[in-house]
Protein backbone atom coordinates (compact mmCIF):
# COMPACT_ATOMS: atom_id res chain seq x y z
CA UNK A 1 0.00 0.00 0.00
CA UNK A 2 2.75 2.43 0.93
CA UNK A 3 4.72 1.57 -2.16
CA UNK A 4 1.78 2.58 -4.39
CA UNK A 5 2.06 6.13 -3.07
CA UNK A 6 5.69 6.53 -4.06
CA UNK A 7 4.79 7.86 -7.49
CA UNK A 8 5.59 11.32 -8.88
CA UNK A 9 3.09 13.91 -7.66
CA UNK A 10 1.35 16.08 -10.27
CA UNK A 11 1.42 19.59 -8.80
CA UNK A 12 0.29 21.28 -12.01
CA UNK A 13 -3.26 19.92 -12.25
CA UNK A 14 -6.39 21.94 -11.46
CA UNK A 15 -7.87 21.28 -7.99
CA UNK A 16 -11.10 19.29 -8.01
CA UNK A 17 -12.97 21.95 -6.02
CA UNK A 18 -11.89 24.86 -8.22
CA UNK A 19 -15.00 26.72 -9.38
CA UNK A 20 -13.28 28.74 -12.07
CA UNK A 21 -9.67 28.68 -13.18
CA UNK A 22 -8.35 32.09 -14.19
CA UNK A 23 -5.20 32.39 -16.35
CA UNK A 24 -2.75 35.12 -15.44
CA UNK A 25 -3.57 37.48 -18.38
CA UNK A 26 -7.30 37.30 -17.52
CA UNK A 27 -6.41 37.86 -13.88
CA UNK A 28 -4.50 41.03 -14.76
CA UNK A 29 -7.42 42.31 -16.83
CA UNK A 30 -9.81 41.61 -13.97
CA UNK A 31 -7.58 43.52 -11.56
CA UNK A 32 -7.34 46.46 -13.97
CA UNK A 33 -11.13 46.51 -14.20
CA UNK A 34 -12.20 45.69 -10.65
CA UNK A 35 -9.26 46.41 -8.37
CA UNK A 36 -10.24 48.95 -5.72
CA UNK A 37 -6.86 50.68 -5.72
CA UNK A 38 -6.96 51.16 -9.48
CA UNK A 39 -10.59 52.34 -9.33
CA UNK A 40 -9.67 54.98 -6.75
CA UNK A 41 -6.70 56.05 -8.88
CA UNK A 42 -8.98 56.38 -11.90
CA UNK A 43 -11.34 58.66 -9.97
CA UNK A 44 -8.39 60.76 -8.81
CA UNK A 45 -7.27 60.96 -12.44
CA UNK A 46 -10.73 62.12 -13.50
CA UNK A 47 -10.65 64.82 -10.80
CA UNK A 48 -7.22 65.92 -12.03
CA UNK A 49 -8.55 66.06 -15.60
CA UNK A 50 -11.33 68.43 -14.55
CA UNK A 51 -8.80 70.64 -12.76
CA UNK A 52 -6.62 70.58 -15.88
CA UNK A 53 -9.52 71.65 -18.10
CA UNK A 54 -10.45 74.42 -15.68
CA UNK A 55 -6.87 75.76 -15.69
CA UNK A 56 -6.91 75.99 -19.49
CA UNK A 57 -10.34 77.61 -19.45
CA UNK A 58 -9.15 80.22 -16.96
CA UNK A 59 -6.18 81.02 -19.16
CA UNK A 60 -8.09 81.26 -22.42
CA UNK A 61 -11.39 82.61 -21.10
CA UNK A 62 -11.93 85.17 -18.35
CA UNK A 63 -13.38 84.22 -15.02
CA UNK A 64 -16.57 86.26 -15.28
CA UNK A 65 -18.94 87.26 -12.49
CA UNK A 66 -22.27 89.06 -12.57
CA UNK A 67 -22.36 91.73 -9.88
CA UNK A 68 -25.07 93.91 -8.43
CA UNK A 69 -24.68 96.81 -6.03
CA UNK A 70 -26.74 99.21 -4.04
CA UNK A 71 -25.57 101.82 -1.57
CA UNK A 72 -27.12 104.76 0.24
CA UNK A 73 -25.35 107.59 2.01
CA UNK A 74 -25.96 111.05 3.52
CA UNK A 75 -23.67 113.93 4.49
CA UNK A 76 -24.16 117.21 6.40
CA UNK A 77 -22.32 120.56 6.10
CA UNK A 78 -20.94 122.39 9.17
CA UNK A 79 -21.28 126.15 8.53
CA UNK A 80 -24.49 126.44 6.62
CA UNK A 81 -26.45 123.31 7.19
CA UNK A 82 -26.80 121.27 4.03
CA UNK A 83 -27.89 117.76 3.45
CA UNK A 84 -26.71 115.58 0.57
CA UNK A 85 -28.24 112.17 -0.08
CA UNK A 86 -27.16 109.70 -2.71
CA UNK A 87 -28.18 106.18 -3.63
CA UNK A 88 -26.63 103.96 -6.27
CA UNK A 89 -27.69 100.69 -7.82
CA UNK A 90 -26.64 98.80 -10.91
CA UNK A 91 -25.61 95.60 -12.59
CA UNK A 92 -22.13 94.83 -13.87
CA UNK A 93 -19.83 92.18 -15.24
CA UNK A 94 -16.31 91.65 -13.94
CA UNK A 95 -13.71 89.21 -15.13
CA UNK A 96 -10.01 88.50 -15.22
CA UNK A 97 -7.62 86.27 -17.14
CA UNK A 98 -4.86 84.30 -15.50
CA UNK A 99 -2.11 86.41 -17.03
CA UNK A 100 -2.73 89.94 -15.77
CA UNK A 101 -5.77 91.31 -17.67
CA UNK A 102 -9.00 92.22 -15.90
CA UNK A 103 -12.11 94.17 -16.87
CA UNK A 104 -15.23 95.71 -15.38
CA UNK A 105 -18.43 96.52 -17.32
CA UNK A 106 -21.29 98.67 -16.00
CA UNK A 107 -24.70 97.66 -17.44
CA UNK A 108 -25.72 100.33 -16.29
CA UNK A 109 -25.15 102.13 -13.01
CA UNK A 110 -27.83 104.54 -11.77
CA UNK A 111 -27.14 107.21 -9.15
CA UNK A 112 -29.85 109.35 -7.59
CA UNK A 113 -28.57 112.46 -5.80
CA UNK A 114 -30.48 114.94 -3.61
CA UNK A 115 -29.02 118.19 -2.19
CA UNK A 116 -30.97 120.26 0.36
CA UNK A 117 -29.99 123.65 1.93
CA UNK A 118 -32.68 124.58 4.52
CA UNK A 119 -31.29 128.11 5.08
CA UNK A 120 -32.00 129.06 1.50
CA UNK A 121 -35.02 126.83 1.16
CA UNK A 122 -33.40 125.27 -1.86
CA UNK A 123 -33.28 121.67 -3.02
CA UNK A 124 -32.06 119.91 -6.10
CA UNK A 125 -32.47 116.37 -7.31
CA UNK A 126 -30.91 114.69 -10.32
CA UNK A 127 -30.25 111.22 -11.67
CA UNK A 128 -27.12 109.97 -13.40
CA UNK A 129 -26.90 106.92 -15.66
CA UNK A 130 -23.54 105.41 -16.67
CA UNK A 131 -22.69 102.83 -19.32
CA UNK A 132 -19.14 101.77 -19.86
CA UNK A 133 -16.24 99.69 -18.82
CA UNK A 134 -12.65 99.65 -17.74
CA UNK A 135 -9.66 97.35 -18.18
CA UNK A 136 -6.46 96.87 -16.24
CA UNK A 137 -3.36 95.23 -17.68
CA UNK A 138 -0.35 94.26 -15.56
CA UNK A 139 2.98 95.37 -16.98
CA UNK A 140 5.34 94.04 -14.30
CA UNK A 141 4.09 92.02 -11.35
CA UNK A 142 2.09 89.03 -12.52
CA UNK A 143 2.22 90.15 -16.14
CA UNK A 144 2.12 88.13 -19.32
CA UNK A 145 5.60 89.38 -20.21
CA UNK A 146 7.16 87.56 -17.26
CA UNK A 147 4.75 84.66 -16.81
CA UNK A 148 4.20 83.71 -20.45
CA UNK A 149 2.08 80.56 -20.56
CA UNK A 150 3.16 79.68 -17.03
CA UNK A 151 -0.38 78.79 -15.95
CA UNK A 152 -0.83 76.40 -18.86
CA UNK A 153 2.55 74.82 -18.20
CA UNK A 154 1.62 74.28 -14.56
CA UNK A 155 -1.63 72.66 -15.65
CA UNK A 156 0.31 70.39 -18.03
CA UNK A 157 2.68 69.34 -15.24
CA UNK A 158 -0.19 68.67 -12.85
CA UNK A 159 -2.06 66.61 -15.44
CA UNK A 160 1.00 64.55 -16.42
CA UNK A 161 1.80 63.97 -12.75
CA UNK A 162 -1.72 62.68 -12.18
CA UNK A 163 -1.38 60.24 -15.08
CA UNK A 164 1.94 59.00 -13.70
CA UNK A 165 0.38 58.55 -10.27
CA UNK A 166 -2.34 56.39 -11.81
CA UNK A 167 0.30 54.35 -13.64
CA UNK A 168 2.31 53.96 -10.44
CA UNK A 169 -0.79 52.67 -8.65
CA UNK A 170 -1.42 50.20 -11.46
CA UNK A 171 2.17 48.94 -11.35
CA UNK A 172 2.19 48.37 -7.60
CA UNK A 173 -1.32 46.89 -7.57
CA UNK A 174 -0.62 44.43 -10.38
CA UNK A 175 2.72 43.38 -8.85
CA UNK A 176 1.05 42.68 -5.51
CA UNK A 177 -1.78 40.88 -7.31
CA UNK A 178 0.66 38.61 -9.16
CA UNK A 179 2.43 37.75 -5.91
CA UNK A 180 -0.94 36.88 -4.38
CA UNK A 181 -1.81 34.79 -7.45
CA UNK A 182 1.35 32.72 -7.18
CA UNK A 183 1.10 32.52 -3.40
CA UNK A 184 -2.14 30.53 -3.78
CA UNK A 185 -0.30 28.11 -6.08
CA UNK A 186 2.51 27.67 -3.59
CA UNK A 187 0.08 27.05 -0.72
CA UNK A 188 -1.93 24.65 -2.89
CA UNK A 189 1.23 22.71 -3.81
CA UNK A 190 2.21 22.46 -0.17
CA UNK A 191 -1.25 21.12 0.73
CA UNK A 192 -1.00 18.46 -2.01
CA UNK A 193 2.45 17.39 -0.93
CA UNK A 194 1.38 17.16 2.70
CA UNK A 195 -1.82 15.32 1.75
CA UNK A 196 0.32 12.71 0.04
CA UNK A 197 2.72 12.71 2.97
CA UNK A 198 -0.19 12.11 5.35
CA UNK A 199 -1.58 9.32 3.18
CA UNK A 200 1.90 7.82 2.83
CA UNK A 201 2.43 7.95 6.59
CA UNK A 202 -0.86 6.14 7.21
CA UNK A 203 -0.07 3.57 4.54
CA UNK A 204 3.38 3.06 6.01
CA UNK A 205 1.83 2.61 9.43
CA UNK A 206 -0.42 -0.09 8.02
CA UNK A 207 2.49 -1.88 6.35
CA UNK A 208 4.70 -1.61 9.44
CA UNK A 209 1.88 -2.86 11.65
CA UNK A 210 1.60 -5.96 9.47
CA UNK A 211 5.36 -6.43 9.57
CA UNK A 212 5.29 -6.07 13.38
CA UNK A 213 2.54 -8.70 13.62
CA UNK A 214 4.63 -11.12 11.58
CA UNK A 215 7.76 -10.33 13.61
CA UNK A 216 9.60 -8.63 10.78
CA UNK A 217 10.14 -5.38 12.75
CA UNK A 218 10.03 -4.15 16.33
CA UNK A 219 7.55 -2.04 18.34
CA UNK A 220 9.77 1.02 18.21
CA UNK A 221 9.37 1.25 14.44
CA UNK A 222 5.59 1.28 14.81
CA UNK A 223 5.73 4.10 17.38
CA UNK A 224 7.99 6.16 15.13
CA UNK A 225 5.57 5.85 12.23
CA UNK A 226 2.63 6.75 14.50
CA UNK A 227 4.46 9.93 15.45
CA UNK A 228 5.06 10.64 11.77
CA UNK A 229 1.32 10.27 11.07
CA UNK A 230 0.46 12.74 13.84
CA UNK A 231 3.04 15.28 12.65
CA UNK A 232 1.91 14.93 9.02
CA UNK A 233 -1.70 15.56 10.02
CA UNK A 234 -0.74 18.67 12.00
CA UNK A 235 1.30 20.02 9.10
CA UNK A 236 -1.57 19.35 6.70
CA UNK A 237 -4.11 21.20 8.83
CA UNK A 238 -1.76 24.19 9.06
CA UNK A 239 -1.17 24.16 5.29
CA UNK A 240 -4.92 24.07 4.59
CA UNK A 241 -5.41 27.05 6.87
CA UNK A 242 -2.68 28.96 5.01
CA UNK A 243 -4.31 28.07 1.69
CA UNK A 244 -7.71 29.34 2.84
CA UNK A 245 -6.08 32.62 3.89
CA UNK A 246 -4.30 32.94 0.54
CA UNK A 247 -7.55 32.32 -1.32
CA UNK A 248 -9.24 35.05 0.69
CA UNK A 249 -6.41 37.42 -0.17
CA UNK A 250 -6.97 36.54 -3.82
CA UNK A 251 -10.67 37.40 -3.51
CA UNK A 252 -9.80 40.66 -1.81
CA UNK A 253 -7.41 41.58 -4.62
CA UNK A 254 -10.14 40.82 -7.15
CA UNK A 255 -12.64 42.81 -5.07
CA UNK A 256 -14.92 39.75 -4.97
CA UNK A 257 -17.63 39.68 -2.33
CA UNK A 258 -16.82 37.48 0.67
CA UNK A 259 -20.20 35.76 0.44
CA UNK A 260 -19.51 34.79 -3.19
CA UNK A 261 -19.55 30.99 -3.10
CA UNK A 262 -17.72 30.48 -6.41
CA UNK A 263 -14.15 29.35 -5.86
CA UNK A 264 -11.64 31.16 -8.06
CA UNK A 265 -8.30 29.43 -8.55
CA UNK A 266 -5.18 30.50 -10.41
CA UNK A 267 -4.21 28.34 -13.35
CA UNK A 268 -1.48 25.95 -12.09
CA UNK A 269 -0.22 25.71 -15.65
CA UNK A 270 1.14 29.24 -15.29
CA UNK A 271 3.94 27.78 -13.16
CA UNK A 272 5.17 25.80 -16.16
CA UNK A 273 5.31 28.86 -18.41
CA UNK A 274 8.65 30.24 -17.37
CA UNK A 275 9.28 33.25 -19.63
CA UNK A 276 12.56 33.57 -21.42
CA UNK A 277 15.10 35.07 -19.09
CA UNK A 278 15.80 38.53 -20.52
CA UNK A 279 19.33 39.03 -21.71
CA UNK A 280 19.51 42.66 -20.69
CA UNK A 281 22.45 44.64 -19.41
CA UNK A 282 22.17 46.70 -16.27
CA UNK A 283 22.86 50.01 -18.04
CA UNK A 284 20.23 49.24 -20.66
CA UNK A 285 17.65 48.35 -18.00
CA UNK A 286 18.40 51.56 -16.09
CA UNK A 287 17.92 53.65 -19.25
CA UNK A 288 14.59 51.93 -19.89
CA UNK A 289 13.51 52.56 -16.30
CA UNK A 290 14.28 56.27 -16.61
CA UNK A 291 11.99 56.45 -19.63
CA UNK A 292 9.09 54.56 -18.04
CA UNK A 293 9.18 54.60 -14.25
CA UNK A 294 6.54 56.91 -12.74
CA UNK A 295 8.66 57.91 -9.75
CA UNK A 296 11.55 59.10 -11.94
CA UNK A 297 9.29 60.89 -14.42
CA UNK A 298 7.35 62.44 -11.53
CA UNK A 299 10.61 63.75 -10.07
CA UNK A 300 11.41 65.30 -13.45
CA UNK A 301 7.98 66.94 -13.52
CA UNK A 302 8.51 68.18 -9.97
CA UNK A 303 11.64 69.94 -11.16
CA UNK A 304 9.65 71.53 -14.00
CA UNK A 305 7.05 72.70 -11.53
CA UNK A 306 9.75 74.11 -9.25
CA UNK A 307 11.22 75.99 -12.21
CA UNK A 308 7.78 77.40 -13.06
CA UNK A 309 7.34 78.40 -9.42
CA UNK A 310 10.63 80.32 -9.56
CA UNK A 311 9.45 82.10 -12.68
CA UNK A 312 6.10 82.94 -11.08
CA UNK A 313 7.75 84.05 -7.83
CA UNK A 314 10.10 86.35 -9.74
CA UNK A 315 7.14 87.93 -11.52
CA UNK A 316 5.36 88.23 -8.17
CA UNK A 317 8.15 90.14 -6.42
CA UNK A 318 8.31 92.87 -9.06
CA UNK A 319 6.66 96.25 -8.43
CA UNK A 320 3.00 96.54 -9.29
CA UNK A 321 2.59 98.57 -12.48
CA UNK A 322 -0.78 98.37 -14.18
CA UNK A 323 -2.04 100.18 -17.24
CA UNK A 324 -5.68 101.16 -16.78
CA UNK A 325 -8.18 102.49 -19.27
CA UNK A 326 -11.87 103.24 -19.11
CA UNK A 327 -14.53 104.39 -21.56
CA UNK A 328 -18.26 104.94 -21.26
CA UNK A 329 -21.23 107.24 -21.63
CA UNK A 330 -23.05 109.27 -19.04
CA UNK A 331 -26.44 110.90 -18.96
CA UNK A 332 -27.86 113.21 -16.30
CA UNK A 333 -31.48 114.37 -15.89
CA UNK A 334 -33.93 115.00 -13.13
CA UNK A 335 -35.44 111.59 -13.67
CA UNK A 336 -34.06 108.13 -14.27
CA UNK A 337 -35.61 107.56 -17.70
CA UNK A 338 -34.18 110.80 -19.01
CA UNK A 339 -30.72 109.97 -17.67
CA UNK A 340 -30.83 106.53 -19.29
CA UNK A 341 -31.94 108.05 -22.59
CA UNK A 342 -29.04 110.52 -22.59
CA UNK A 343 -26.58 107.78 -21.81
CA UNK A 344 -27.90 105.49 -24.52
CA UNK A 345 -27.68 108.28 -27.09
CA UNK A 346 -23.92 108.47 -26.33
CA UNK A 347 -23.92 112.24 -26.32
CA UNK A 348 -21.63 112.52 -23.34
CA UNK A 349 -18.68 110.12 -23.59
CA UNK A 350 -16.13 109.88 -20.83
CA UNK A 351 -12.78 108.12 -20.85
CA UNK A 352 -9.63 107.77 -18.79
CA UNK A 353 -6.13 106.36 -19.14
CA UNK A 354 -3.57 105.97 -16.41
CA UNK A 355 -1.07 103.91 -14.49
CA UNK A 356 -1.19 102.34 -11.04
CA UNK A 357 2.11 101.75 -9.26
CA UNK A 358 2.88 100.16 -5.91
CA UNK A 359 5.95 98.60 -4.32
CA UNK A 360 6.27 96.96 -0.95
CA UNK A 361 9.13 98.37 1.10
CA UNK A 362 9.09 96.10 4.14
CA UNK A 363 7.96 92.58 5.10
CA UNK A 364 7.46 91.58 1.48
CA UNK A 365 6.25 87.98 1.44
CA UNK A 366 6.76 87.85 -2.33
CA UNK A 367 10.52 88.27 -1.93
CA UNK A 368 10.57 85.50 0.66
CA UNK A 369 8.49 83.32 -1.65
CA UNK A 370 11.02 83.86 -4.45
CA UNK A 371 13.94 82.67 -2.30
CA UNK A 372 11.87 79.73 -1.05
CA UNK A 373 11.07 78.69 -4.61
CA UNK A 374 14.78 78.75 -5.48
CA UNK A 375 15.47 76.40 -2.57
CA UNK A 376 12.66 74.11 -3.76
CA UNK A 377 14.28 74.01 -7.21
CA UNK A 378 17.59 72.89 -5.69
CA UNK A 379 15.77 70.23 -3.67
CA UNK A 380 14.10 68.92 -6.82
CA UNK A 381 17.55 68.20 -8.28
CA UNK A 382 18.44 66.25 -5.15
CA UNK A 383 15.17 64.33 -5.39
CA UNK A 384 16.00 63.29 -8.96
CA UNK A 385 19.41 62.11 -7.82
CA UNK A 386 17.81 60.16 -4.98
CA UNK A 387 15.36 58.42 -7.34
CA UNK A 388 18.20 57.67 -9.75
CA UNK A 389 20.16 55.95 -7.00
CA UNK A 390 17.06 53.97 -6.04
CA UNK A 391 16.58 52.86 -9.65
CA UNK A 392 20.20 51.74 -9.92
CA UNK A 393 19.85 49.73 -6.72
CA UNK A 394 16.53 48.11 -7.64
CA UNK A 395 17.54 47.23 -11.21
CA UNK A 396 20.83 45.62 -10.17
CA UNK A 397 19.11 43.70 -7.39
CA UNK A 398 16.27 42.56 -9.68
CA UNK A 399 18.64 41.35 -12.43
CA UNK A 400 20.76 39.42 -9.92
CA UNK A 401 17.62 37.91 -8.36
CA UNK A 402 16.42 36.70 -11.75
CA UNK A 403 19.79 35.12 -12.52
CA UNK A 404 20.00 33.43 -9.12
CA UNK A 405 16.36 32.34 -9.34
CA UNK A 406 17.00 30.66 -12.68
CA UNK A 407 19.93 28.70 -11.24
CA UNK A 408 17.94 27.79 -8.15
CA UNK A 409 15.09 26.41 -10.27
CA UNK A 410 17.43 24.15 -12.23
CA UNK A 411 19.01 22.91 -9.02
CA UNK A 412 15.65 22.28 -7.34
CA UNK A 413 14.38 20.27 -10.35
CA UNK A 414 17.42 18.01 -10.16
CA UNK A 415 17.08 17.70 -6.39
CA UNK A 416 13.41 16.73 -6.61
CA UNK A 417 14.04 14.02 -9.21
CA UNK A 418 16.95 12.64 -7.22
CA UNK A 419 15.00 12.58 -3.96
CA UNK A 420 12.15 10.57 -5.56
CA UNK A 421 14.61 7.97 -6.85
CA UNK A 422 16.41 7.81 -3.50
CA UNK A 423 13.15 7.19 -1.64
CA UNK A 424 12.12 4.37 -3.97
CA UNK A 425 15.54 2.76 -3.65
CA UNK A 426 15.55 3.12 0.15
CA UNK A 427 12.13 1.52 0.48
CA UNK A 428 13.28 -1.47 -1.58
CA UNK A 429 16.26 -1.84 0.75
CA UNK A 430 13.90 -1.61 3.74
CA UNK A 431 11.72 -4.41 2.37
CA UNK A 432 14.80 -6.57 1.96
CA UNK A 433 15.85 -5.81 5.51
CA UNK A 434 18.87 -3.75 4.45
CA UNK A 435 17.60 -0.42 5.84
CA UNK A 436 15.64 0.93 8.78
CA UNK A 437 12.25 2.62 8.92
CA UNK A 438 13.98 5.76 10.18
CA UNK A 439 15.86 6.02 6.89
CA UNK A 440 12.63 5.62 4.92
CA UNK A 441 10.96 8.38 6.94
CA UNK A 442 13.93 10.68 6.48
CA UNK A 443 14.04 10.10 2.72
CA UNK A 444 10.30 10.74 2.43
CA UNK A 445 10.64 14.05 4.29
CA UNK A 446 13.51 14.93 1.98
CA UNK A 447 11.36 14.21 -1.07
CA UNK A 448 8.46 16.29 0.26
CA UNK A 449 10.74 19.21 0.93
CA UNK A 450 12.30 18.87 -2.52
CA UNK A 451 8.90 18.97 -4.21
CA UNK A 452 7.86 22.07 -2.33
CA UNK A 453 11.26 23.65 -2.95
CA UNK A 454 10.87 23.16 -6.71
CA UNK A 455 7.47 24.88 -6.71
CA UNK A 456 8.87 27.62 -4.50
CA UNK A 457 11.81 28.10 -6.87
CA UNK A 458 9.46 28.40 -9.85
CA UNK A 459 7.26 30.93 -8.13
CA UNK A 460 10.25 32.88 -6.83
CA UNK A 461 11.65 33.13 -10.35
CA UNK A 462 8.28 34.26 -11.74
CA UNK A 463 7.98 36.87 -9.00
CA UNK A 464 11.56 38.01 -9.60
CA UNK A 465 10.79 38.49 -13.29
CA UNK A 466 7.71 40.51 -12.32
CA UNK A 467 9.82 42.59 -9.94
CA UNK A 468 12.32 43.30 -12.73
CA UNK A 469 9.48 44.28 -15.04
CA UNK A 470 8.05 46.54 -12.35
CA UNK A 471 11.47 48.07 -11.61
CA UNK A 472 11.72 49.01 -15.29
CA UNK A 473 8.28 50.62 -15.14
CA UNK A 474 6.61 48.13 -17.49
CA UNK A 475 3.03 46.92 -17.13
CA UNK A 476 2.12 43.30 -17.87
CA UNK A 477 1.54 42.59 -21.58
CA UNK A 478 -1.85 43.81 -22.79
CA UNK A 479 -2.51 46.03 -19.78
CA UNK A 480 -2.73 49.83 -20.06
CA UNK A 481 -3.72 52.65 -17.71
CA UNK A 482 -5.62 54.61 -20.35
Amino acid sequence: MYESLLQPLDLYSVPKDAGRVIPLPDFFRAIAKRGLGIKIAQQDLRSAELTYELAYDNYNLPRTALTANYSYGTSYGSEIKSIAKSSTFGVGLTGDFGWGLSYNLSLPQITTSVSITPAYASASEYDTATFGGSVSFSLLKGSLFFLGRNKKNEADVTWNTAKLTARSTALSTLLLAQQTYYDVMLKEARVRVLELAFASAKALLSDVSEMFSSGETDRLATVKVQLQVAQAETDLLSARSDLASALQDLKNVLATATEDSSLIYPDPGEMKRIPTIPDIKTAEAIDTAKKQRPDYLTAQLAKQRASLDVQAAFAGKLPQLDLTAGYGFVGQQNNISGALTDAIRTHFPQYSVGFVFSYSLFNDSDKTGYHTSQIALLKSDLAIEQVTNQINKEIRSAIQSVQLGSLRLKTSELARGLSEKKLQAEFEKFRLGESSIRNVIDFQSEMNNARISEIGARITLLNNLATLRNAMGELPPGITTE
